[in-house]
Parts: structure tokens; sequence; C-alpha cells
């Protein structure tokens, strides 16, 4: 199975959320940019130097402890979205409340204008098959890099 979230606008309001799930989706990248309208700065965050994508090796999956929960609407739970590459996992954690899909109009309707803060958990065991990429001697420990924050944190087994 190969997943396709589609094309994106680097411009968008909502560009930096929709250019990181495809980012840990695991699908081709592309953008539906009129020329000459691109963020670069955007663009550049989902590319190495060379031009190569770091592209997730699966399909982009919920971490099991947001199967059961509706991250769009009930204004508590963050949707998770695990995968690897061929060196580490990966976690995206996306606050999506206040917007979903409407089965009777058949398209996204934003349902809440006033956001909260909401929080969560990170875990390595979010990564269902993170010891498939580890080194043989893992005991699992992670480092989690925050994008927004641009910091690292120490994430001991179990934390």
């Amino acid at each position: 199975m190969q997943t396709d979230w589609d094309m994106f606008n680097s411009l968008h309001p909502m560009a930096e959320y929709h250019g990181a799930a495809r980012a840990v989706g695991g699908c081709a990248i592309y953008v539906s940019d009129k020329p000459g309208n691109h963020d670069f700065n955007l663009l550049k965050k989902l590319v190495l130097p060379n031009g190569s994508i770091l592209r997730a090796k699966l399909p982009g999956r919920p971490t099991r402890d947001c199967l059961f929960f509706d991250p769009a609407r009930d204004g508590k739970s963050l949707l998770k979205i695990w995968n690897l590459n061929d060196h580490c996992g990966v976690i995206g954690v996306f606050n999506c409340q206040g917007a979903g899909w409407c089965r009777v109009g058949k398209k996204n309707l934003i349902h809440d204008e006033q956001l909260s803060t909401i929080t969560g958990v990170i875990r390595s065991k979010d990564v269902n098959y993170l010891p498939r990429v580890a080194d043989s001697d893992w005991e699992g420990n992670a480092i989690i890099y925050s994008h927004l924050g641009g910091e690292l944190t120490y994430l001991p087994k179990d934390a």
C-alpha cells in the first residue's frame, strides 16, 4: 500500500501542518503552488540539501493510544502518527481539534474557532516497529526532537 495524502500549498495558512503530515505519512510529497508562489523556507524543511526527500518507509499509522478517540472533536486528544525510516522512528503529533469531516456536507468544517492548548504523552513504544531499525543493544531509550521547539530531549525507557 502506498499512502497518498495528496498535494498541499506551501503558502497556505496551514502549510506547515500539512507538510508535517506528508513527511510522517510515508507518501510522496507534492505541492500544488502556482508557479512563482512558493514558501521555500517551508519546502527546504522537507528535503535534504541535495534535493532528496527523507521519505518514511511505511504508511503513516496512528499510535495505539489514540485509536479510539476523536482527535478532531473531543477537545482533549492529539493525533499521533508513527512511521520509520532506515535509522529511527518518527512520530508526528498534531492538534486536529476544531475541524473535521462532515458526513452530511461531505467536506471539512471548522466547528470550534477558539481552540485551547492540549497536552499528551509521547513514548518510544508509540513507534511499534522501532526495534526493527534500532541497534541490537537498544534498551528502549530515545531522543526526541521537537521541530517547533527546536529542542532535543532524552527519554528513558517507559518514560
